[in-house]
């Protein structure tokens, strides 16, 4: 297998004339083992940039508005838990007031981001397909499984109460509604 870019040199340069350094680097590190490439923190860093390179090539990609509701999630933790430690704090200090006006900036950066990207929409739309292909796939079990009537109801109705009661558990772990509903015998999420 060809690489498509050249493998860096190590960045060491020699103190006299400044030249750098011919040798190559283990995989993932900066400088050759005769300038610390084998060193263990070397090989740590190294092995944890080629964990990240082959996460970066062969990891499942996100939908970029997945992205975007995570990265605000994550600066509106970062803010709730600069705001406990003043709040907790004896003495609040002005590094502590411009680490929280700091974290309360980019949550709102990372917020205007995720409504102009309608995040939210397209949420919402990602499970409604979601819900309509494991719908599709439950009326395609039925139609296999060649129930009777009676049979084929009493599975739509045990199909209702379960998604009912997933949607109970859901509710109380993040707090927002989940609603699902019976409509024509055929088992609905919203």
């Amino acid at each position: 297998m060809k690489r498509s870019t050249p493998r860096p040199k190590c960045r060491a340069r020699a103190k006299h004339t400044g030249e750098p350094c011919g040798n190559y680097p283990p995989p993932g590190g900066v400088v050759c083992r005769f300038h610390g490439g084998r060193a263990p923190a070397a090989m740590k860093k190294a092995a944890i940039r080629n964990a990240l390179a082959e996460a970066l090539q062969n990891g499942d990609r996100r939908p970029p508005f997945m992205i975007l509701a995570d990265t605000l999630h994550s600066c509106d933790v970062l803010a709730t838990q600069i705001r406990l430690g003043i709040m907790g704090a004896e003495e609040v200090t002005p590094d502590m007031i411009s680490a929280f006006v700091e974290a309360i900036e980019r949550a709102q950066r990372a917020a205007k981001l995720v409504i102009d990207a309608r995040v939210e929409t397209m949420m919402v739309q990602s499970v409604m397909v979601e819900g309509d292909v494991i719908a599709g796939i439950f009326l395609r079990a039925l139609a296999a499984a060649n129930l009777n009537v009676d049979a084929e109801m009493r599975l739509r109705e045990a199909l209702g109460v379960e998604l009912s009661r997933l949607g109970e558990q859901q509710q109380a772990l993040d707090g927002r509604p989940v609603s699902v509903q019976v409509i024509d015998s055929v088992v609905v999420g919203e």
